[in-house]
Order: C-alpha cells, then sequence, then structure tokens
C-alpha cells in the first residue's frame, strides 16, 4: 500500500491509471481516493471563482487573509462577509469568524445566507431557535428562503434578483463530484458520485 497526495487530473478505471496534475502517471489494482467532491458546487455560476471554500482545510486558510486583503481595500468602510449556508457548518463558521473579527478588531458584517427557509433545518424547532438567539446576541444577519442564482465581485445574486453585497464569500454549503470522476468509467450515483 502506498499513499500518495497530488491532484487528479483524470482517472481511468478501464486501464487502472491516473493522470496526475504534475503531468506523472500512476497505475492501480485497488484504489481508495479520500477526495471525490470539490468544496463548492460549480454548477453555481461564480462559486469557484468568488468564494471561499471551507473545505479542505488547505482552502480554508485562505479565508483570514482575504478578509485581511478586503479590510485593507476598504479602509474606513465595513467589511462585508456571507456565509453560504445555514446549516451546522455555516452557523458555526460564522460565530467563529465573528469571535475573529472582534477579537482582531475588525469591523464587519457577518450574514449567513442559504436557500433554505430555516436556519439548521436538518435539527430540531428547539435547536433552531437557540442558534436564532445566538446569532442575534452575536450581531450575524440571515437571509434565508432565497436560492442563489450567481456570484460576482459585488456579492451574491439570490433568484429574487437583489444583490447581497460581499466582500468576501465563505462557502460551506454543497459538494459537487471531482470533475476527473466524469468520464472515469467508474460506478457512480445520480449526482455523479
Amino acid at each position: 500500500c502506498r499513499y500518495l497526495e497530488a491532484g487528479i487530473r483524470r482517472l481511468d478505471a478501464g486501464t487502472q491509471t491516473i493522470e496526475l496534475a504534475n503531468g506523472g502517471t500512476e497505475k492501480w489494482e485497488v484504489l481508495s481516493l479520500s477526495r471525490n467532491s470539490i468544496p463548492c458546487d460549480a454548477r453555481v455560476p461564480g462559486a469557484t471563482e468568488f468564494s471561499l471554500p471551507i473545505r479542505p482545510m488547505a482552502r480554508a486558510r485562505e479565508i483570514v487573509p482575504a478578509i485581511e486583503r478586503a479590510q485593507q481595500a476598504f479602509d474606513g468602510r465595513e467589511i462585508r462577509i456571507a456565509v453560504m449556508g445555514a446549516a451546522g457548518r455555516g452557523f458555526e463558521t460564522a460565530c467563529a469568524l465573528r469571535a475573529r473579527l472582534r477579537r482582531d478588531g475588525t469591523s464587519a458584517t457577518v450574514m449567513l445566507v442559504d436557500g433554505e427557509s430555516h436556519l439548521l433545518p436538518d435539527r430540531q424547532p428547539a435547536a433552531r431557535a437557540l442558534a436564532d438567539r445566538v446569532l442575534r446576541r452575536l450581531n450575524i444577519a440571515a437571509a434565508l428562503g432565497a436560492p442563489g442564482a450567481d456570484l460576482s465581485r459585488r456579492g451574491l445574486r439570490p433568484n429574487s434578483g437583489a444583490i447581497i453585497p460581499a466582500d468576501v464569500v465563505v462557502w460551506t454549503i454543497g459538494n459537487a463530484p471531482a470533475p476527473a470522476l466524469t468520464d472515469s468509467g467508474l460506478a457512480l450515483d445520480e449526482r455523479g458520485f
């Protein structure tokens, strides 16, 4: 067994080969992929270009420097941070960002955005109510019930058409299958995983 950390450009189940991002090729008999998805849903226009995914951790480390760059670029005005996703990961991320911003003395608004009509949609009403109180106490806004149509440098545009301005967008929802899986010859489910 050998562990190899590398980006995959193409995977071919028929020849049992992987073409790596660095140009190399590897043969395999048994293959275990630890990442078969990308953290941003690339089907949402602008998601991969204008947001920072919370996963993988290497990308999440880009969030604080992006906030610092926005703070320098918009010196004198409060920066706007949108966290895409009102489930547990988005809720935790928004709360953690608020704590970090307060610690650093950064003036910023934080808003949770999701097409779901409720905060923590997979939790019981009592948990949702508690989370809602936490957001109010931390001064974190929520824009729920309007699915996002696209992202741009200006911010998020829900299907309603009104732009939600954002200087930094943190993406915590959804996964899309890794592009290398599409024509790999592997058995895939209806979503492409």
